[in-house]
């Protein structure tokens, strides 16, 4: 995934910047199956956040439709002998989750979003892995789409 220019500063970067930038990292998401792009791109995606919440930022970034594109590639597989598998590697799997975690600071409409994406059956798979940060984050992401008493009923 392309990285940003060492000398541009992610905070001083236009919602237009973050939003086309976005666009482009969600792009490599759908389109790529190496580990590394899908990693990277995650990465990327959650330096274009910036520091602390901005609702704005967080907005740009969903409106370039990456949280179905992370969902997809969080979804439960079933394996061998009815086993819960994955099809992206648990590196893949939490930087994906720190893009969705950072969502998830949001305001209650950018937080629904997360879970119109279907997300919370993938969390809920995921709370059974054997990486003690993914369950760590999973349980994050809940909790913040908790903070708002209307969305405790969807969990």
């Amino acid at each position: 995934a392309p990285e940003p220019e060492k000398n541009v500063n992610v905070n001083e970067m236009s919602l237009l910047q973050v939003r086309t930038s976005a666009a482009v990292l969600a792009g490599l998401l759908t389109a790529h199956r190496d580990e590394q792009v899908l990693k990277d791109s995650c990465v990327s995606l959650c330096q274009l956040f910036g520091e602390g919440i901005q609702n704005d930022r967080i907005q740009s970034i969903l409106d370039a439709d990456v949280v179905p594109r992370l969902v997809a590639l969080l979804q439960p597989l079933e394996g061998r002998n009815g086993a819960v598998e994955f099809g992206v590697p648990v590196a893949v799997q939490s930087a994906a989750l720190q893009v969705i975690g950072n969502v998830a600071c949001g305001d209650d409409r950018q937080t629904q979003v997360i879970i119109n994406c279907n997300a919370l059956p993938c969390l809920k798979a995921l709370l059974a892995s054997g990486d003690r940060d993914i369950r760590k984050e999973c349980c994050w992401i809940i909790s913040n789409i908790t903070e708002s008493s209307h969305q405790v009923q969807d969990v």
